[in-house]
């Protein structure tokens, strides 16, 4: 499975000023909207940016015309201004909690509805979900195989990802609800990629760029491994999603019906979306 939810307003460069050098000086701040962001990013030129707030253009320009600067992530289109605190992490044991809301979230509530078929009579679902994620050590979704997104020293978000074996292999999945399948089938249809499963972010948290961070840190882990193709799966109902993978530069390749699940009222399709990655040479 892949998920991500991510909605809100962007903040977007809205007007693209030239940047000219003149002994290490910035010049000409660009104009960003909303305009209380912090120290926003300006152009260089088609392909680079800098923050106005620095005395020195220390510019870091990646494949792909996304660029790193002073903390902040842009993109040639639709820029998306990311808070200069934020911070990755490897997940720990104490983060279980945080990992089944965003689990959940990120899910639609699918993940909560499984837990509840296996849970004892007047057990918490999420009780259930943070065990597992606590103890299963052969599920994607144990703890240490997730990464954190903190900004300013609070939890933003989280996701993890992993690569699928060629020829993909489901495991034991006799005991998996029908809902399942279809996700499952795409799983197969995406062998040989790099994966990411899930991806979440806190509702007070989305609008600030925080998902396309975690997208470009994704990439970057999908060519670390020597991948040349990333996946992810979303569903047709969750639109804002979709819309952000999109301009990252996923594209549709696969889908299947929607199976409803007790309590669900989405309708649509399973969606399983993929790009090009130039895996590490």
């Amino acid at each position: 499975m892949a998920f991500m939810t991510q909605s809100g307003p962007q903040y977007w460069l809205l007007e693209w000023a030239r940047y000219q050098t003149a002994g290490g000086t910035c010049l000409s701040p660009a104009t960003v909207y909303p305009d209380q962001h912090p120290s926003p990013v300006s152009a260089v030129s088609e392909s680079k940016y800098i923050s106005p707030s620095i005395s020195r253009c220390n510019i870091q320009c990646c494949t792909s015309a996304r660029c790193t600067s002073e903390g902040y992530w842009a993109s040639l289109n639709n820029v998306d201004c990311m808070a200069i605190n934020l911070k990755f992490r490897s997940a720990t044991i104490d983060d279980a909690d945080h990992l089944v809301a965003l689990l959940d979230a990120a899910s639609r509530r699918l993940v909560s509805w499984y837990w509840s078929t296996m849970s004892e009579p007047g057990q918490s679902y999420f009780e259930v979900g943070r065990n597992r994620i606590r103890t299963k050590m052969e599920r994607t979704t144990y703890f240490a195989k997730w990464w954190i997104a903190e900004l300013e020293g609070r939890i933003a978000g989280a996701w993890n990802g992993y690569s699928i074996a060629k020829p993909y292999d489901p495991g034991d999945i006799s005991g998996l609800p029908d809902v399942y399948t279809p996700i499952i089938e795409l799983e197969a249809v995406a062998e040989g990629t790099w994966y990411l499963q899930v991806a979440s972010v806190y509702p007070e948290f989305r609008g600030k760029g925080i998902g396309t961070s975690i997208l470009s840190k994704a990439e970057a882990i999908a060519h670390g491994s020597g991948a040349n193709r990333m996946s992810l799966m979303v569903e047709s109902a969750n639109r804002d999603a979709h819309r952000l993978y999109r301009r990252f530069g996923f594209t549709d390749w696969d889908s299947r019906p929607f199976i409803p699940f007790p309590g669900s009222s989405d309708k649509g399709d399973w969606i399983l979306m993929g790009k090009d990655v130039d895996p590490a040479g």
